[in-house]
């Protein structure tokens, strides 16, 4: 009784057709009446978690990533706890995520490895021409691009197995697509503050959990504040679904106070832990030190 509605991307049915299945006929829910069911709500939802528990009332609001309704870049202003869309980027010819996402699995490090490839990124000299094969022009709502893995592709040959060490021009490589990435972001950042001035960002979709493009755009002091919501990708999207309906029922919460997750841990009980573990070597880092590798990696 206490379910108020039901978000998704696609219905079963749905699912089901495209997988050349037949309709299954609905089952209820163990519950007196069944809440509404809505869709394509997929980058509003990435953008209801980032601004719903900022606590800002007035924000402009981000959400890139591989794609979701036919999107991959949605950017919205925030407020009063009202979400109104400003513009999108579709999804073709090539998700912004996409990219990166493609150009992770060149570089051997397979589906969900993107972190590595930001990593790599900080190892190497992103090269201006690699930089313009990846984007060949970029403006207001437009990207232009093409999947990396095509053959004629001007970076092609840079390739890795898995099982291969990392070479030089693979750390190059992850430099050029980082930078890319960086340039794409921020010329959409600085063409939105100008159609909607505001000193606070918040950022969502799986694109932001790119700790050294938060870091870019920090650096670019357009914005005062800058949020990014615990798990700002797709898992998110259930809370941002919630938060959504809550507040289309006028039950606005006060916002986190925090992106940190879960109870606080005794630091000591934590070195004991990882001196237990063999063949391990520990360092302990006072805050200073442990402040100064937060901001380097960033």
């Amino acid at each position: 009784d206490d379910l108020h509605g039901v978000v998704g991307n696609v219905t079963e049915n749905q699912l089901r057709a495209a997988l050349g299945r037949p309709p299954r006929t609905p089952r209820p829910f163990p519950r007196q009446a069944d809440g509404p069911e809505a869709h394509g709500f997929h980058h509003l939802c990435h953008a209801a978690f980032a601004y719903l528990t900022s606590g800002m009332s007035r924000a402009l609001v981000l959400a890139v990533d591989n794609s979701g309704d036919d999107d991959t870049l949605v950017a919205f202003r925030g407020e009063g706890g009202v979400l109104t869309r400003l513009g999108a980027v579709h999804k073709r010819p090539v998700p912004i995520g996409g990219v990166y996402e493609e150009a992770t699995r060149q570089l051997g490090f397979g589906l969900g490895g993107e972190g590595k490839v930001t990593g790599l990124a900080g190892f190497g000299t992103a090269q201006p021409q690699d930089v313009a094969a990846l984007l060949r022009r970029i403006g207001p709502w437009h990207l232009a691009s093409e999947f990396l893995t095509t053959k004629d592709h001007a970076l092609h040959g840079v390739l890795r197995a898995p099982w291969a060490a990392v070479a030089p021009a693979h750390a190059d490589f992850a430099a050029s697509v980082q930078q890319a990435l960086e340039s794409t972001i921020l010329a959409f950042l600085d063409d939105l503050r100008r159609e909607f001035p505001t000193e606070c960002l918040c950022l969502g979709g799986g694109v932001a959990l790119n700790c050294s493009l938060n870091g870019r755009i920090l650096r670019t002091g357009w914005f005062r504040r800058v949020w990014l919501a615990p798990s700002p990708a797709d898992p998110g999207n259930a809370a941002g679904a919630a938060l959504l309906w809550a507040a289309r029922s006028g039950c606005n919460g006060p916002g986190l106070r925090s992106g940190s997750l879960g109870p606080p841990q005794d630091p000591q009980a934590v070195i004991a832990a990882a001196k237990g573990i063999a063949d391990v070597e520990l360092t302990v880092l006072g805050p200073p030190a442990s402040r100064a590798v937060a901001e380097r990696a960033a």
